[in-house]
């Protein structure tokens, strides 16, 4: 099914309404925080069982369920978490009662589960309605909470997200497998003699044969533990103005492939130059360099300023470019013979689909895309430039939520799965 914008609007509170002969007739919230305080509950969202015993490394579902009562909901974002020395969250299977999903990624190292879907038809959306099924393992003795860090809910007709609340919590308890008693037998009387001290003395001073049934073992004495020494912070690195990196970098988007473009319309770009020491603290003041897009490799290419010169004990470098997430260059940067020491720049990709420039790639930057879909880059989209979601600067914001064949949406699609710059 295709969708077609014939008219989108954006009224005085700053959120999607549409209008004209339009199959999908929903608002669509651009953004807008989830209410707290004082605010009256508009939808609750949960998980069943709430309480639940399992065995170690026995798997067990529940099931993920929105009350959103009278609301008709257009769009959900959700991210889970749970104690991952305890569990891990195995599969999220989404039903068929709501939505499209357009991220559904397990982070199983940070025990982490992001869920997000959007409804792309007519169907209303109230009440009870089932999100799909999560399938957990235990993985050591103990008892955790799943937690919900983020819960947004948008529906139709709503200038604001809906307030949202996840109550019962759903806490989970691992036991250990059942142990089996042994049957008692009885203790057997040593047979060996206690060996004499002087024996083992220097210079001996006693003459005693072993006996035949022989010495019994020595007792060894419980070991102490000793002081566990404190680690060394690194040394902060004296700086001096002058240090320049020459950078090549692969723009998503922009190139051979098939979704991307060969010829983009901006041929020079800003980037943003952040430097770190080795424990992450912040280096001088961020700079900026100009990229030069180069039609041979399909790369750009710019030389940058660090704004200081950095020290021998190595460094680390961040750029960001706008609608682009902020992207690490890997390692720590060390100095050679005064020269600096970087991997080939040229495999450097930047993800494309930071449309608000918050580093995460999200339900909001949807929504921003969606608004600017038909209208001409010089628009406005609340108060972020459609020029952001023209994510392979082809000049135009193109693409449906009903089809892959439009490049800017296959390629927020792909980009969707890192959902968060370094």
């Amino acid at each position: 099914m295709n969708i077609h914008f014939k008219q989108i609007c954006i009224n005085t509170q700053g959120y999607f309404e549409k209008s004209g002969n339009i199959p999908w007739s929903k608002a669509v919230t651009i953004s807008a925080p989830t209410g707290g305080g004082g605010s009256q509950i508009e939808a609750t969202i949960s998980l069943s069982p709430t309480t639940h015993t399992a065995l170690v490394n026995q798997l067990f579902t529940t099931t993920l369920t929105l009350d959103a009562k009278t609301n008709d909901v257009t769009a959900v974002d959700l991210v889970l978490t749970v104690n991952k020395d305890i569990f891990t969250f195995e599969q999220f299977q989404p039903s068929s009662e709501f939505g499209s999903p357009i991220i559904n990624t397990i982070d199983q190292a940070n025990g982490r589960l992001r869920y997000s879907a959007v409804n792309i038809t007519a169907t209303v959306n109230t009440g009870i309605i089932t999100l799909g099924t999560l399938t957990i393992k235990p993985k050591a003795i103990g008892v955790a909470t799943v937690i919900f860090e983020k819960m947004q809910v948008t529906a139709s007709g709503k200038t604001t997200a809906l307030v949202v609340t996840n109550t019962p919590t759903a806490q989970y308890t691992v036991t250990a497998q059942p142990s089996v008693t042994p049957s008692t037998v009885p203790p057997v009387s040593p047979t060996c003699i206690p060996r004499p001290e002087c024996v083992d003395a220097y210079p001996q001073v006693c003459l005693i044969a072993e006996p035949t049934q022989g010495w019994c073992p020595p007792t060894r004495p419980t070991p102490t533990l000793g002081v566990i020494p404190t680690s060394t912070p690194f040394p902060t690195p004296t700086l001096v103005p002058g240090t320049q990196v020459a950078f090549t970098v692969k723009l998503g988007g922009i190139g051979t492939a098939t979704k991307d473009n060969p010829t983009p319309v901006h041929q020079q770009k800003a980037m943003k130059i952040d430097v770190y020491d080795k424990n992450q603290a912040p280096i001088g003041n961020p700079t900026t360099a100009t990229l030069t897009y180069n039609p041979t490799t399909k790369e750009f290419n710019g030389n940058g300023s660090l704004g200081k010169d950095i020290a021998q004990e190595g460094y680390i470098i961040k750029i960001t470019v706008d609608k682009y997430l902020r992207k690490r260059i890997p390692g720590i940067i060390q100095k050679s013979a005064g020269q600096l020491v970087l991997p080939p720049l040229s495999s450097l990709s930047l993800v494309v689909g930071d449309v608000n420039g918050d580093n995460l790639l999200d339900i909001r930057d949807y929504n921003l895309y969606l608004g600017c879909i038909g209208k001409p880059i010089t628009e406005k989209v609340s108060t972020i430039s459609c020029a952001n979601t023209d994510f392979n600067d082809d000049g135009k914001t193109d693409g449906t939520v009903a089809t892959e064949g439009d490049l800017d949406f296959r390629l927020f699609r792909e980009s969707v799965l890192t959902v968060k710059g370094d």
